[in-house]
């Protein structure tokens, strides 16, 4: 692939429409070389555009017409149902095994990329938005109150594991105009 080293960093997209299978694939090249290609359905790609612009439209009425304490229970609720059963068994698992606190962060930390410590405070922390549902919504379209979908998830994966309820704090979020999001989380 020579040439390509004159395209920025994330780069080069392309959207190929093929006609015979009415489908459109899409090719993302990223800096290290390594090619994501991703094909779709043309009704795929509709729906997904729907669907985030149905989140975004929703997060939106809620912030105008429900209590921010209702808005937040509603997207924790959410977060919760999102938060897979699988990962919940493995950290109830490592819990299980360690001999206190410490050491499941420990081990967890091992599993789970985005768990780290700073001091005392444990956080998660994400370089860019990996929720399926809204990442591709354009910067400025969606309220930071979606972000309360990812405190129920975090609070699902640690209450599940220690068996008794944990606090999450939302500290940044991307959607917010963050560099990252960061929730702490409070044991």
């Amino acid at each position: 692939m020579q040439g390509m080293s004159q395209f920025t960093p994330l780069v080069r997209f392309e959207l190929l429409l093929i006609e015979k299978e009415r489908r459109i694939r899409i090719c993302m090249l990223r800096v290290n070389n390594n090619i994501e290609i991703q094909s779709l359905t043309i009704l795929e790609v509709t729906k997904m555009a729907r669907t985030e612009k149905w989140i975004a439209c929703l997060v939106s009425g809620l912030n105008e017409y429900v209590d921010e304490e209702t808005r937040i229970k509603i997207l924790e609720q959410c977060g919760r149902q999102c938060q897979s059963q699988s990962f919940i068994k493995k950290a109830k698992n490592i819990f299980q095994k360690s001999k206190n606190i410490d050491e499941f962060l420990d081990n967890f930390e091992q599993v789970y990329k985005h768990l780290h410590r700073e001091g005392n405070k444990i956080y998660i922390t994400y370089p860019k938005c990996y929720c399926s549902q809204v990442n591709k919504i354009p910067k400025g379209q969606l309220s930071g109150t979606y972000c309360n979908c990812s405190r129920g998830w975090a609070k699902a994966l640690f209450e599940g594991a220690l068996g008794r309820p944990v606090e999450v704090l939302m500290e940044e979020s991307i959607i917010n105009g963050d560099k990252q999001c960061k929730f702490r989380v409070v044991l």
